[in-house]
Parts: structure tokens; C-alpha cells; sequence
């Protein structure tokens, strides 16, 4: 079994952070990656959850909903993928449990959800005009409303006509019309043409029974709600003038209203009912002559940088708030919002700033990696941000970033805390891990490219390879690094391994030949041919005397050394493979490819053990497994780096067991108390078809902790300084919950 165990440095470029409600400090929040969310303390800054995807469908998150009423103890949040598929996590603090569910009724990308606790219902929308009701305590889908607009549905939002009767769900959508509907049966009660040219952001404002509706050009229109949906205008304001991309924000007690964009500032409306009843004669949406007053006072704060997005946090009365504000730039303030009356008796806004943390992010493609430090850390290279990232694998954290000078390609590890590295101006570069500091650099070693580097570490001597068609073997000291001897090739060296115990040195070119040439004279000695295009990526298995190669042929090949031939070759990627490696203690071998999949394979029958794909977005540039052999990085270009767990389990040929996880105790995360066992529940849900569609759920998978474990809400809640870890694994569902706070 091969499971996703942390990713660094992925953050959603379109979901901001939002707080975890229903706690007692504001100290979790919920990042969005890719296609999983985690839970961040904000004290630590370390990683508390992962609520990962519990089926290989599920691609990218496009939307997040999060139940945020105080009724009841259960956390709902939700996330909406771009392939139409829906993932509700139910987080009940009080029985310790977490249950996952994944919801089939849309085929098009999701670009609304709705939350209804009252009824336990819940409305998702997608880009087709589609909009689905679903009861959430059935586990059904109710109906299926098929181009409820035409195009995509931008808003939804629960509103009511009278105070204290019952709800109506209003959806907005791009062809401009505005259609409330009854929550009972799915049917339009009404339509109403947008009285703006465009509208944003549509709240409903229930302590005055009115719509508050933000168009295009930076207008707050206030609209009472009567019988039959007519309506008529409580107030018109204007807010900043320069907003891009704006965003109407109203926090849960509907005391706050704020106002952003993709700009450094926010407008705060303070929010205060003042109006008396009001007779409207007119269903149409349109200004009468009296209207009734409603206080408004806004304040305009600004910031150090562009926002991505804010998020309030406030307690079950109401009376503490605090205000997340997350930069374009991937740092975190929080703020504490007071409102306060001067000696005029005027309403005046403080944000205080309590502190402020940054989410390292990967700046640009991860082009190669190194573990090193009994696997504590890892060191990343991004070629085109012209920077190394050494990160700490226990906090999550990156403790170091060495700028180099030159867009890097390749890196190996030099002793200890020594990294040797050759870039794209054909330069070696010799860096020291602890301090950052360039410990020696010899410029134009290549012209051009240097594609690939290796050293022979008990003589000091580096081997590189590049597009000028040179293999060099250079001897370095302390202060300077000289040429010892090259040898000219006719063509770019792509990849090189030494084979130290043979005398061999191992090339790759675009011959799409393996050559073979004698260490120690740098004599030709024999060559392997197989592959019909150039060999991209290879690894050598010194105690087996093997060698994987991957082609641009889509072809992974398996050789042997010592009857040199081929023992296997497999075609399962379908595009060209970028990288190969072995595991060490196993002899599995793993493969990486253009598309982003990673498969791995049995050293026996060469069957496939496991496929990972739809977590790289692009081609995967490197595969390093871990010292200990129980965990694999991969790093891609769509800047993502991924931590995989390796279970030692008996693999049958193309599916998987659940097995027992027996964690290795010189893993990356140590000192953890040993859990016992964990009892799994699994309820089944047979299939629902109504009259409008057919929906069919996966197996849902609830995990309960016993007694003596620590119970979530000290995780949730108190973050209480305890570390524990809990793995649950399935057959057909891959989830991984892990909760640590170091």
C-alpha cells in the first residue's frame, strides 16, 4: 500500500483560508490544496489533519462550504471538485468520529454549495445550470433540476419571505435572472430579472428580512422581502471605489459586513437594524419613495499586500471576533475586531493585530530532491525560481531557502550538510546546507546544460555530464575544484550513475543506448539497445546488478547486468517516462511519468502494485525514496511535493489488502505513543434512484478512538501538546487521517 503522508509547499491558488468553526480559540484553519484540505494550527504552524480524497476520481477543488451553525456539535465541510463529484467530511467533536461521503450528481465542474442545518439539507450547483437537493440525514439526492439556469449558477443563497416562515433557496446565475424555489418540491416560485447589469454576491440579511446585493460597480443595495417576493429598497450604498474581482463577506452573527477584492483593502460596514415595517405596493423590484432607515457605517482598513481571501471566526454568542486575512503572498494575519464608541457616541472599527505566519509555498517546478539527515529533512530544488528549499519534515516548515545563480537542473548530496548542484549555464556550485553559504563554484565546467551530476564520495571526485556531449570526472578541495579526465560523446548526456563495485560509469544519451564505459580510464566497454527514443530517466540496483531505464517511448525497461539483456519491459504509462527509481530494501521498482502518475511494481513478476495519479497535475521530474526505504518523494512541474508512505504488506497482482500499518521506528515522525487498536465501522449504502436521476454512493468509512486515546476535541479545540497518529486504510477507499501536533 502506497499513501499520501503530507504535501509541502501545495497551496490552492483560488481558495483562501477559512477558521474550523465551533471551537473554542480561532486557532485551526482549513488550507486547500489541489484535491485535499488540511488543518493548520495557527500557534505551530504545523499540520493537525488531512482530509484527504477517498476515491481516484475526485481531481481538483474548486469549491469549499463549510456548516458553521452552532445547533449542532457536527462539522460538515464540503469541497466541490471539477469533475462534478461532491466530498462531505462530518466531524462530530463529541463522539470523536469522522465520517466521509461522497456525493454522484453532477458531471460538470461544481461552482456553488449550500449548507441548510434546519433541514439537514444541502444544494450543490454546477457550470452546466444544473442544481441538485440533497438530504443530508438520508444520504439521498432529493431532485435533480436540470438547466435551472442557463449557464453556469453563480450564487446560491437560503432566504425566507416573512420572518420566522419557512425557507426558499435563491439562485443566480448567468443569464441574469434571479429563481427562488421551494424546498419541499424543487419547484420555481418565482423569476425575477437582475435589477444590475451584473451582481457578485448575493446575502441574505435575516435580522431585517432583506437581500443585500452587490453589483458590478461597487453598489450595497439593500431590498426588504414581502409577501408573494415582492420587494422594496431600505438602502443603497456605495463602497470603495477600485475593487478587482470583488467579494461580499457576512459573518454568522450578521453584526459585520465586509467588502474585497483582489486589492490591499477591505470595507467593514457595521451593521445595525433601525427600520420599522414598511408596506410595499409594488411586486417588482424598484425604489419607493419612503423607505425606512437602516444603520450603515462603513470604515475602510488597508493592508500590507493583495488579498486572496478573508474568513471570520467568532464564538456562539457572538461577542468575540476575529478576522483572518490571507495574502496573494501566502502570509497569514489575524486580527481581533473591536468595535467601539467614541466620546460622540459614533461607532468606530479597530482591528487588532494578534500575530501574523507564513504557508511556504513552492515558488516554481520542483526539479529534483535529497533526503538526508536520517531522513529529518528534504532538500528541494526549483530550477526556474533559482532557489533550494531545505525542509523540516516533523514541523513542515522550511528552515532554510539558498538562492543560487543560475536556473538549477540537477543536485546530489556532498558529505553531511554539502550539496553539489550543476545549473543551466553549465556551472558547479557547492553549497553548505546549515549556513546557505557557496562553499566553491566553477563556472562554464560545460558548455551549455549540465543535465547530470554524481560523485564518488570516498575520493572526491564529481562526475558530470551535459548537452555539450562532454562527460567530466573532477577532482575538489576545499578551495577549488580542477578536471581530472573528460571524455567527448557525440551527443547530450541525459542521465549517469556510477557503478563503483563494477568500475563503470553509466550513460544515457539521445542514441537511446545505454554505454558502458570503465571508471578508471573512461574506456568504452560495452553498450545495451532497446529503446527506440532517448532514455530520460534511470536507476541502477548495485546488490541486484539491475538497471530501470524510462523512454521517451513510453517503455520501462528492466536490464540485467550480469547476462546483459533485458528482463522486462513494460508499457502501462502511455507517455514518456521522466523518472524510475528503486527501493532499496525491496527491489520494487517505481516509475513517474509526462501525465503525473506514479506506479509501482514487484521485483518478482513485475506486476503492478499500486497507481497513484490525479495527485500530480504535470510531469513528475523526480523520485527519491527515503534512506530507511519506507517513504517515496516525488516532485513535479505544477510545483507540487508529495510524501508517500510505503507499507511493507504482501501484494497480490493489481489490487491491494488492508493490512495492519506497522510504522518502522526510525520513520520521519518519531515518539509517538503507540495506538491500539482502532475499531472501523463501515456502513453500507445501497443505491437510490429517484425520478429525476440515479444516484449511487461509494462505501462510507467511519473511524472511532477508543477511551483511552486523547479525545479530538483536545486537537480541535485546546491543542493540548500531545502527539498521536492514526492511519485508516481501505480496499477500494484510500483515506489517511493523521493528527500530530509537535
Amino acid at each position: 500500500m502506497v499513501c499520501l503522508k503530507l504535501s509541502l509547499g501545495v497551496i490552492s491558488d483560488s481558495i483562501n483560508a477559512l477558521f474550523l468553526p465551533k471551537t473554542s480559540v480561532p486557532n485551526i484553519i482549513i488550507l486547500s490544496k489541489e484535491n485535499f484540505l488540511i488543518l493548520l494550527s495557527l500557534r505551530s504552524g504545523t499540520t493537525i489533519a488531512i482530509l484527504k480524497k477517498s476515491t481516484e476520481e475526485v481531481k481538483k477543488i474548486l469549491k469549499i462550504e463549510i456548516n458553521k451553525s452552532f445547533r449542532s456539535k457536527t462539522i460538515l465541510i464540503a469541497a466541490g471538485f471539477d469533475n462534478g463529484l461532491i466530498q462531505i467530511w462530518k466531524m462530530n467533536i463529541l463522539k470523536s468520529s469522522i465520517v466521509c461521503v461522497i456525493l454522484k450528481g453532477h458531471i460538470f465542474p461544481i461552482n456553488a454549495l449550500k449548507f441548510d442545518f434546519h433541514r439537514q439539507n444541502f444544494f450543490s450547483a454546477c457550470k452546466s445550470g444544473n442544481l441538485v437537493f440533497w438530504d443530508l440525514k438520508k444520504k439521498i439526492g432529493i431532485f435533480k433540476i436540470k438547466k435551472a439556469h442557463q449557464g453556469k449558477i453563480n450564487i446560491l443563497c437560503l432566504t425566507r419571505k416573512v420572518v420566522g416562515k419557512l425557507k426558499f433557496l435563491l439562485s443566480f446565475g448567468e443569464d441574469n435572472y434571479i429563481r427562488f424555489w421551494d424546498l419541499k418540491t424543487g419547484f420555481c416560485l418565482k423569476t425575477l430579472t437582475s435589477p444590475f447589469n451584473k451582481i457578485l454576491n448575493i446575502e441574505f440579511f435575516w435580522k431585517e428580512n432583506s437581500l443585500i446585493f452587490f453589483n458590478d460597480v461597487g453598489t450595497l443595495a439593500f431590498y426588504g422581502i414581502k409577501k408573494f417576493f415582492s420587494f422594496y429598497l431600505l438602502k443603497k450604498i456605495s463602497t470603495t471605489f477600485g475593487f478587482k474581482n470583488s467579494n461580499l463577506f457576512l459573518n454568522k452573527n450578521q453584526s459585520f459586513l465586509f467588502v474585497f477584492g483582489k486589492n490591499n483593502f477591505v470595507d467593514i460596514f457595521i451593521l445595525k437594524k433601525k427600520s420599522p415595517s414598511f408596506q410595499a405596493k409594488s411586486h417588482k423590484i424598484k425604489n419607493p419613495t419612503k423607505k425606512p432607515k437602516l444603520f450603515l457605517k462603513k470604515f475602510t482598513h488597508f493592508f500590507v499586500s493583495k488579498i486572496k481571501g478573508i474568513d471570520v471566526w467568532e464564538n456562539k454568542f457572538g461577542k468575540n471576533n476575529f478576522l483572518i486575512v490571507h495574502y496573494f503572498s501566502n502570509f497569514i494575519d489575524l486580527y481581533k475586531i473591536q468595535k467601539k464608541k467614541n466620546s460622540k457616541k459614533k461607532h468606530k472599527i479597530l482591528l487588532i493585530q494578534i500575530f501574523r505566519t507564513k504557508i511556504e509555498s513552492n515558488p516554481s517546478d520542483v526539479r529534483e530532491l535529497i533526503w538526508f539527515s536520517n531522513d529529518f529533512f528534504i532538500v528541494s530544488l526549483y530550477g526556474l525560481a533559482k532557489k533550494i528549499y531545505v525542509w523540516f519534515l516533523n514541523s513542515q516548515k522550511c528552515s532554510q531557502i539558498i538562492p543560487i545563480f543560475s536556473s538549477g537542473i540537477c543536485m546530489n548530496l556532498s558529505g553531511k550538510n554539502q550539496i553539489i548542484l550543476g545549473n543551466k549555464k553549465g556551472s558547479i556550485e557547492l553549497f553548505n546546507l546549515e549556513t546557505g553559504i557557496l562553499v566553491l563554484s566553477k563556472s562554464k565546467a560545460h558548455i551549455g546544460p549540465i543535465w547530470a551530476i554524481d560523485l564518488l564520495k570516498n575520493f572526491f571526485k564529481v562526475i558530470s555530464g551535459g548537452a555539450d556531449g562532454m562527460l567530466k570526472i573532477w577532482d575538489y578541495e576545499l578551495n577549488e575544484i580542477k578536471i581530472s579526465k573528460y571524455l567527448y560523446l557525440r551527443d547530450q548526456i541525459l542521465s549517469l550513475k556510477i557503478f563503483f563495485n563494477k568500475n563503470l560509469i553509466i550513460i544515457s544519451s539521445l542514441t537511446s543506448k545505454i554505454l558502458f564505459f570503465l571508471l578508471d580510464s573512461l574506456q568504452f566497454s560495452f553498450s545495451l539497445q532497446g529503446h527506440s527514443l532517448p532514455i530520460m530517466s534511470m536507476d541502477l540496483h548495485c546488490d541486484l546488478s539491475l538497471i530501470a531505464t524510462g523512454s521517451a517511448d513510453n517503455f520501462l525497461k528492466i536490464w540485467d547486468l550480469k547476462n546483459k539483456l533485458i528482463r522486462k519491459s513494460l508499457n502501462y504509462h502511455g507517455s514518456a517516462i521522466t523518472a524510475v527509481i528503486f527501493q532499496k530494501s525491496t527491489g520494487n521498482i517505481f516509475s513517474a511519468s509526462r501525465c503525473g502518475k506514479i506506479c509501482f511494481w514487484s521485483k518478482n513478476n513485475y506486476k503492478l502494485l499500486s497507481e497513484l495519479k490525479n495527485y500530480h497535475l504535470g510531469p513528475i521530474w523526480t523520485l527519491k525514496i527515503s534512506s530507511n526505504g519506507n517513504f517515496l518523494a516525488s516532485g513535479s512541474q505544477d510545483k507540487k511535493l508529495i510524501i508517500w508512505k510505503i507499507n511493507e504488506e504482501n501484494f497480490e497482482e493489481n489490487f491491494l489488502k488492508p493490512q495492519k500499518n506497522n510504522e518502522d521506528q526510525s520513520d520521519f515522525i518519531k515518539n509517538l505513543p503507540q495506538q491500539k487498536k482502532i475499531k472501523k465501522k463501515l456502513d453500507f449504502f445501497e443505491s437510490f434512484e429517484s425520478f429525476f436521476f440515479r444516484k449511487t454512493f461509494e462505501k462510507k468509512k467511519q473511524i472511532k478512538f477508543s477511551d483511552e486515546n486523547l479525545n479530538i476535541l483536545n486537537f480541535f479545540a485546546k491543542i493540548e501538546d500531545k502527539e498521536w497518529e492514526i492511519f485508516l486504510e481501505t480496499k477500494k477507499t484510500k483515506i489517511v487521517f493523521f493528527f500530530l501536533n509537535l
